[in-house]
C-alpha cells in the first residue's frame, strides 16, 4: 500500500556560495516544504527515500533530516527498481491523469495543481487495489492468491498505528467527498489542459509559418537583386 501525496515541484534546492542569508532562505524553504508534506500525511514522517538528484542530495535537506530525526536514504544510480513502487505510480497516477504532453506555461501549472489535488483524493479514498498474499509453484504452473481489494484509506489503519485525531480527520475527509463530482472535475481539467496544448501548437505553427514566409520573401528579394545586377552587366 502506498499513500499518494499531491504531486508538486518540491525543489529542496542546493545553492553554491557562502552567502549566509541565501543559505538561510533555502533552508527555510526546505523546512516549509517538508512541513507541507507532513501536513498531508495521516501518519508521522519517519524517512525520506529519494533519487540521486541535487534537489534532494544536498546539505540543507540532510541537515534538516538529521536535526528532526528523519531517516534519509537514496536509491542507487541507474537502478530504477530501488524505488519501484514509486516509479509505477508515475503511470498509474500521474500519466493516466495528465497524459504525455509537455507542460511549460504558468497556465498549465495552475491547472495541473488543481488536477493533482483531485487525483490524490480519488486514488487514496476511492480506487481500491489488490495486494498479492501468496504465490505457489506447481512445476511451470503459478497460482496467485490476492487479498480483498481495498483503498489506501481502508488499508492504512490496519497497517500502522494512527492517532484518534488522524483517524477522525481522515473520516471527515471521506464523508465530505463525492467520487462522481471528483471524476467530473478531473475530466474537466483534463479537457482544459488539452485545449491549452492545442492552442500552444497552433500558435507555434503560426509562428513557424510566419518565419518561413519571411525567410522566403527575403530569399526572393535577394534573387531579384542578383538577376537585376546580371542584366545591368549584360
Amino acid at each position: 500500500m502506498r499513500f499518494v501525496l499531491q504531486k508538486e515541484e518540491f525543489f529542496f534546492g542546493a545553492r553554491k556560495g557562502k552567502d549566509r542569508n541565501l543559505n538561510t532562505i533555502v533552508e527555510q524553504n526546505n523546512h516549509n516544504r517538508i512541513l507541507t508534506v507532513q501536513g498531508r500525511l495521516p501518519i508521522k514522517l519517519l524517512g525520506i527515500d529519494s533519487d540521486n538528484g541535487s534537489e534532494f542530495i544536498n546539505t540543507h535537506l540532510f541537515r534538516y533530516c538529521e536535526t528532526h530525526g528523519i531517516k534519509f536514504t537514496r536509491g542507487r544510480p541507474n537502478r530504477r527498481n530501488d524505488n519501484c513502487f514509486i516509479e509505477q505510480k508515475n503511470y498509474s497516477v500521474i500519466k493516466r491523469n495528465e497524459g504525455y504532453y509537455r507542460y511549460d506555461t504558468n497556465e498549465e501549472v495552475a491547472v495541473l495543481n488543481e488536477l493533482y489535488v483531485l487525483a490524490r483524493l480519488q486514488n487514496n479514498f476511492f480506487l481500491p487495489s489488490m495486494k498479492l498474499k501468496e504465490k505457489a509453484y506447481d512445476g511451470s504452473k503459478v497460482t496467485k492468491k490476492h487479498a480483498i481489494a481495498k483503498t489506501p484509506y481502508q488499508c492504512l489503519p490496519g497497517i500502522v498505528s494512527m492517532t484518534e485525531d488522524a483517524k477522525k480527520r481522515m473520516g471527515n475527509d471521506f464523508d465530505r467527498l463525492n467520487p462522481v463530482v471528483i471524476h467530473r472535475k478531473i475530466a474537466d481539467l483534463q479537457e482544459q489542459l488539452e485545449r491549452i496544448v492545442v492552442r500552444k501548437r497552433r500558435a507555434r505553427l503560426h509562428r513557424v509559418a510566419g518565419e518561413v514566409k519571411k525567410q522566403s520573401v527575403s530569399n526572393t528579394s535577394g534573387d531579384r537583386k542578383i538577376k537585376n545586377s546580371e542584366s545591368v552587366k549584360g
